[in-house]
């Protein structure tokens, strides 16, 4: 693929096929990609961790996702857990066999010299005294590192030219330590979540970015850069600027792989609700309806729907306003919400006991339903 292509064909693919392996050569590849990346330096500031969904347990795959990220971690058949080490600085000084400008080995192969200003003595005698070894007795400094995230982001390219999917997710700090052993001067920055896409390659279209001229300047902030339609056109053609989300059949392609995924509307549930019936009147259900319907396209919420939580609400004993308002709090601000993770747990263990004591995965689905679409990120498992 063209590299202008490649860069406007990237996409966050979150639908992926979770039966088809990722190959190790294209693991590879990415991993190469992301060694090469520009680092200051040149000090070893990115790690990453190659990390197969099958090769953990249920219980381990939980405790590594997040609510932000939970249905990425059981569709994609691989992850790599990015990290910032925060440490390498001193290693780069301590170890002379490490390729870093401390050992002068950028000197000796012609990356530095001269022409630049630069000379082993200057790194012996002004670098490494005035620039690198200042601050080490502080210890390592959380924070990140842009170099640890360029590393990232290359990797991430190669998996798009490598015809894979991929999407940045976050993944819990304290689990990834507890599983693979990782040092305490590593800083996550992100998993690239990766496998072949059950959704098509475009994702629906490029996401939609903010306006132009309130990010790109020209030599002042009060100077947006002109931006050249010829010179978009060109790029258009070069495959960089691509069709905008969400192109035309983007609805049915998520509503086909919604259905796949068991998040399904249930279209042989045809019996309609009580248009009197008194769940309708709580505000946690209008929202589910009024939302699911956006989502849907219309259509009358079912009675088994109604039915399926009113059942869960009964063998549980907390009403549906009250669900939401345990999970969800206010912030300070009162300009959004706040996720209970405890709350958000136990609502979880619940809803599994309810669906063995029901023997039915799509009557736990509608509760499930009722929650995510109340904004309570909640993982339904893959119907196999």
């Amino acid at each position: 693929m063209e590299f202008k292509e490649l860069i406007g064909s990237r996409r966050s693919i979150r639908y992926f096929d979770p039966d088809r392996p990722v190959e190790r050569d294209k693991i590879q590849a990415i991993l190469e990609a992301g060694l090469l990346a520009s680092r200051a330096v040149n000090v070893a500031w990115g790690k990453g961790i190659v990390v197969y969904r099958d090769n953990l347990t249920e219980e381990q795959r939980k405790f590594l996702a997040t609510p932000f990220a939970t249905k990425e971690f059981e569709l994609a058949p691989v992850y790599i857990l990015w990290y910032h080490d925060m440490d390498a600085r001193r290693t780069a000084i301590d170890g002379t066999r490490y390729p870093a400008v401390a050992s002068g080995v950028l000197q000796d192969i012609g990356a530095l010299g001269p022409p630049h200003g630069w000379s082993r003595k200057y790194v012996e005698k002004v670098v490494l005294p005035e620039v690198l070894t200042p601050g080490l007795s502080a210890g390592p400094q959380r924070g990140g590192n842009p170099d640890s995230a360029l590393a990232l982001e290359q990797a991430y390219l190669t998996a798009v030219d490598e015809g894979l999917g991929g999407c940045l997710v976050p993944f819990d700090e304290a689990a990834a330590t507890a599983l693979f052993n990782v040092p305490d001067v590593w800083e996550p920055v992100l998993a690239l979540c990766l496998g072949h896409p059950a959704e098509g390659p475009e994702a629906g279209g490029q996401r939609p970015r903010p306006a132009w001229e309130s990010m790109m300047f020209d030599g002042h902030i009060d100077t947006p850069f002109d931006r050249d339609e010829i010179v978009t056109d060109e790029l258009t053609g070069d495959g960089l600027v691509q069709d905008a989300a969400p192109l035309p059949w983007r609805a049915e392609e998520v509503t086909a792989l919604s259905r796949w995924m068991t998040l399904s509307d249930n279209a042989d549930a045809t019996t309609p609700a009580d248009p009197d019936d008194p769940l309708l009147e709580l505000d946690s259900v209008k929202q589910w309806w009024g939302s699911y319907q956006q989502f849907w396209r219309g259509g009358a919420p079912p009675a088994e729907a109604l039915d399926a939580l009113r059942k869960f609400v009964r063998k549980t004993g907390f009403e549906p306003d009250e669900i939401v308002e345990e999970v969800l709090k206010p912030q300070a601000s009162g300009e959004g919400l706040m996720l209970r993770t405890r709350a958000r747990r136990k609502y979880m263990e619940l809803l599994a006991e309810f669906e063995e004591s029901e023997g039915s995965r799509e009557t736990a689905n509608y509760v499930r339903s009722f929650m995510i679409h109340n904004g309570i990120a909640i993982s339904p498992g893959i119907q196999r």
